[in-house]
């Protein structure tokens, strides 16, 4: 195989159109790492996603003795940063910071999945943490409780509006999903970014948002969760009611932040990160600094990971389909 032909199914193999070539467990793997490290966040700057991102890297940084370097590379609804993160050596030091989104929503898109298959291009190191879903509405607004809504929205279809941060994004999904559940037919309004959604749904232009609990928390004054999507009451806002206890059983969406890695990167690579993030997840100091920006620790690595992201991907595809939707525009 000549260079051209090895570089060429190197990168079509990172994509999940094969794999690297097999080799043998290396001394640089064992002494990993050796040099900085990158960990690419497939988003802006700013918000708790980017702020989980560099809690990881500064707890990192000290346990290997070498920098773990955030870098931001936004776009295309986080493709940019996974397919760079999927394109390079698989050897450790190109890590991507991911998310539900990116990883198990965004490739529902037809035109997302021919460029990148995440569950294949990429493995998970570990899941850090999870953020339930919450259905947000406006304070002194026409909905007070889970059932208000509901009972309108059946009495009046298509006239309860729900904002997303567009076609395809997790909140548009959650929205479907909840409507699937609760037997009501709400009108998705997409947005460019949840600050427009957040102006409109103060000003009474947009009725309800399926968000995360640090996007309520932005203007908790203005704005109430009528319910938690989740199995259990939150940690961090334990006084909303489930959506099971409110009204809806089954609505369960959550997004979730980890480390993965490209395909094929050696599992003592694997194991030293695995190792290190886990004791970390398990320093109360670390677990605080997480649930300060709304996220709730949650580590799970491994075959857990895999299978639950696996499981997750799934129900997605399966919704997307029972809904009709077209995600592609």
């Amino acid at each position: 195989m000549d260079r051209r032909t090895f570089l060429g199914a190197g990168v079509a193999a990172s994509l999940g159109l094969g794999g690297w070539p097999i080799r043998p467990v290396l001394a640089q793997d064992e002494n990993y790492p050796s040099k900085p490290v990158n960990l690419i966040v497939a988003i802006q700057a700013g918000g708790a996603i980017d702020l989980a991102a560099r809690v990881t890297a500064d707890v990192l940084g000290p346990k290997f003795g070498q920098t773990f370097i955030v870098d931001n590379r936004a776009g295309a609804g986080g493709m940019i940063g996974m397919i760079d993160v999927a394109r390079s050596r698989p050897d450790g030091y190109n890590l991507l910071f991911g998310t539900a989104g990116p990883i198990t929503i965004l490739p529902q898109r037809a035109s997302v999945l021919e460029k990148i298959n995440p569950l294949k291009a990429l493995d998970p190191v570990a899941l850090l943490y999870s953020v339930p879903m919450v259905i947000i509405v406006r304070k002194g607004g026409r909905f007070t409780t889970l059932h208000d809504l509901i009972d309108y929205a059946k009495h009046n279809p298509g006239r309860v509006t729900y904002g997303s941060t567009g076609v395809g994004s997790i909140n548009h999904l959650a929205g479907e999903l909840f409507c699937s559940l609760a037997g009501v037919n709400l009108l998705h309004v997409p947005y460019k970014g949840t600050g427009p959604i957040t102006t409109d749904m103060i000003g009474g232009r947009v009725d309800v948002y399926f968000a995360t609990l640090p996007s309520w928390k932005i203007a908790s004054d203005k704005l109430t969760v009528l319910a938690v999507a989740a199995k259990q009451r939150s940690e961090v806002a334990p006084e909303f009611p489930t959506a099971a206890e409110a009204g809806v059983p089954g609505f369960e969406f959550n997004n979730w932040g980890g480390i993965f890695a490209p395909a094929g990167t050696p599992e003592p690579v694997m194991g030293k990160l695995r190792n290190a993030l886990e004791e970390a997840m398990n320093d109360p100091k670390v677990r605080e600094r997480f649930r300060s920006a709304g996220n709730e620790p949650d580590f799970r690595a491994g075959a857990q990971a895999k299978s639950e992201i696996d499981a997750e991907f799934t129900k997605m595809k399966r919704l997307v389909r029972d809904r009709q939707l077209n995600l592609d525009y």
